[in-house]
């Protein structure tokens, strides 16, 4: 896999927030397209860690032209987060990701699309699914994926210490009107006020849904009838744990439902952490199981199956 310079280009959101796209070429012959998105408080460059021989660079091995995306705040889908940078997670949901997969899949009319979420774009990407009806997205992959709402967890006592953690996040971000995650060693990507607020109420009032109240996301994801696979770690006891994502996912009924918890087979790594996912080069065995699993469901989504 080259380690030269990959092409670039730019991609307006709807409302006209310019989002950076760096893209892989499929190794011949092409079999697909992915749009690939990070976490939160990161960006595009852990989605092909180490460059050359990452998730990115595995799924272009298993015949896929992949785009990693920088949502809006992010990497160089700048301006950064700030006072005056405000941004919310109604943004990423309703102008980011529509714009980057319209666009992207028009590029390559004839090829199947899928996405790739890493935990942000995980949740995202789904709740875009739902919300957003009609978008050429014929698979996903959810990768740490997972909300964090009452009704999601069943532990009082788990839930207790989510709630604490969201709380002390909107405090300390108040304070400097944004979450400073690179200071603090969270992260690279600072966080926009606005951003973490949601989290905070959406977590008061057990929903995860729009700011305005016009998109319940936890309500719409009984629409998703795709392809979907979920990847977790049990290594990863602090932000996704298997069973969170597997509660989550429940909701999504009519989804043709697929499970790999990353430490429960033989010869799988173990303590893969929840940036793991997508940075420990210890996963790349199931980075192209990824791409295997989706060459399979764009086959049968293909054949009408």
């Amino acid at each position: 896999m080259t380690l030269g310079p990959r092409p670039t280009f730019r991609v307006l959101a709807s409302d006209g927030w310019p989002l950076v796209v760096e893209r892989i070429a499929a190794i011949a012959p092409a079999r697909g397209v992915v749009v690939c998105g990070h976490a939160m408080m990161c960006n595009r460059r852990t989605l092909d860690r180490p460059r050359g021989a990452g998730l990115g660079s595995a799924l272009a091995e298993g015949g896929f032209h992949v785009y990693l995306v920088d949502l809006r705040g992010h990497g160089e889908s700048g301006p950064a987060a700030s006072r005056t940078v405000r941004f919310d997670y109604d943004d990423f949901v309703l102008k980011d990701l529509p714009a980057l997969i319209t666009t992207i899949a028009a590029r390559h009319p004839d090829l199947p699309l899928a996405l790739v979420g890493h935990s942000l774009t995980a949740h995202t990407g789904v709740a875009t699914l739902g919300a957003v009806p009609g978008l050429p997205v014929r698979a996903m992959v959810s990768l740490g994926g997972n909300v964090w709402i009452p009704r999601l967890e069943p532990d009082p006592l788990v839930w207790a210490q989510k709630r604490a953690r969201l709380e002390a996040w909107g405090v300390v971000s108040r304070l400097t009107g944004r979450f400073e995650a690179r200071r603090l060693r969270f992260g690279t990507d600072d966080e926009s006020l606005d951003y973490v607020l949601q989290f905070v109420h959406n977590a008061r009032k057990d929903r995860w849904g729009s700011r305005d109240g016009r998109y319940d996301y936890l309500a719409a994801m009984r629409s998703l009838t795709l392809p979907l696979l979920s990847v977790t770690a049990t290594g990863d006891d602090d932000l996704c744990r298997p069973s969170w994502a597997e509660v989550w996912l429940a909701h999504a009924v009519r989804a043709q439902k697929t499970t790999r918890v990353v430490g429960t087979h033989p010869g799988d790594p173990t303590g893969v952490s929840h940036m793991g996912l997508v940075t420990d080069p210890r996963m790349t065995p199931i980075w192209r199981e990824i791409a295997a699993w989706l060459t399979k469901a764009l086959d049968k989504v293909a054949a009408g199956s």
